[in-house]
């Protein structure tokens, strides 16, 4: 019966939306009563219930589960039935693992397309833009998993793919737009009421958002990522950024005001269209001097505008990882206190006061 509710009211909340002048975006009541929801990126691995007894400790109520392999490989992931083997294992642990404890530990859980089918080009475009064969199977990918899913509690929401890249023409029918569109089309017809998260282009760049269009389906969120300012967050990463610059920096014009600023496209989005955001992503690299400032300012401003958020990453590289420090690739180390670690968990605990209330 619930699933019929929510068909229904999905139907009609799409036809009544797309009949207006000036588009809203429409949510079922339980994904508009949800308290905003912040946490981590997981591993790119398995994960364990010392994972989850960690993240709970922590504060988290949202995982961000990536599904990825080959992320700086070229032109890999295009021997497609050995692709759907390797993603079959991947929502298998979902299936069986994550999302079981996500519940037990009172979590929910974003399923996060990270690699597409084809992969990526050597400009880190992905190649189903370009190529109708991996387009198609991306939709049909989407159908299946789906349908699989379809009803299950402590879903976050689907993710169609991680930062999507589309700077040249595609192939028509694969451009962004159009494909996301496609592929949303897709779940909508196994599963009517599971959010859908759709992710700006340009590696969910919030500039971006000037230039997204919602999509006329009921129950679908929308994801930036935020690295900004990139001297900051990346610096001295690969020997190619050798800078070295803290947060706040005023001779750079670099405060909480300005990570407020950078944002507005995603604001005007929110404001305009009524949607849902989620900050899939954000960290700063663990030498970079002030980065404890900056993930406190990030969350702030987060929190300020309601949107749910996951820190990139859970025991992933260390770099990203609160649980190390150092002073460049080579020295990192296991850190358990840190001005980036207490950052992250005050502003996770901050939310967690906000869902007990």
């Amino acid at each position: 019966m619930r699933n019929i509710k929510c068909a229904l009211f999905a139907v009609i909340a799409s036809l009544a939306a797309v009949a207006q002048d000036d588009y809203r975006c429409t949510y079922t009541p339980d994904v508009l009563a949800r308290p905003c929801l912040s946490g981590v990126m997981s591993p790119g691995g398995d994960m364990t219930e010392g994972d989850f007894r960690t993240l709970a400790a922590w504060g988290v109520s949202l995982l961000r589960f990536q599904m990825v392999r080959d992320w700086h490989g070229v032109d890999g992931n295009q021997d497609l039935n050995e692709y759907d083997r390797w993603l079959e294992g991947r929502l298998d642990h979902f299936d069986t693992v994550v999302l079981p404890l996500a519940c037990k530990y009172g979590m929910m859980v974003v399923l996060d397309l990270h690699v597409p089918p084809g992969g990526y080009d050597a400009s880190h475009e992905a190649n189903m833009f370009h190529d109708a064969r991996f387009a198609n199977h991306f939709v049909k990918i989407w159908r299946r998993i789906a349908r699989r899913f379809r009803g299950r509690e402590g879903i976050y929401g689907y993710d169609l793919v991680n930062e999507p890249l589309q700077a040249r023409a595609a192939v028509p029918g694969c451009e962004l737009q159009t494909l996301m569109r496609r592929a949303a089309k897709a779940v909508r017809a196994e599963d009517p009421a599971t959010p859908i998260i759709v992710e700006s282009n340009h590696c969910g760049s919030p500039a971006f958002f000037a230039d997204l269009e919602p999509l006329p389906f009921v129950n679908v969120i929308y994801q930036f990522h935020f690295y900004w300012p990139w001297e900051f967050t990346h610096q001295r990463i690969l020997n190619a950024r050798m800078w070295t610059v803290g947060w706040p920096d005023e001779s750079h014009g670099w405060n909480r005001g300005t990570i407020d600023w950078s944002l507005k496209p995603v604001i005007k989005f929110q404001e305009r269209y009524g949607a849902r955001i989620y900050a899939g992503e954000f960290s700063a690299v663990a030498w970079a001097p002030g980065a404890g400032n900056y993930l406190r300012d990030c969350i702030s401003v987060f929190k300020e505008h309601g949107w749910d958020w996951t820190y990139h990453a859970f025991r992933e590289w260390a770099g990203w990882s609160v649980e190390h420090a150092g002073e460049d690739d080579a020295s990192l180390r296991p850190s358990a206190d840190n001005p980036r670690k207490r950052a992250l968990l005050d502003g996770l605990k901050e939310n967690l006061k906000g869902l007990r209330k």
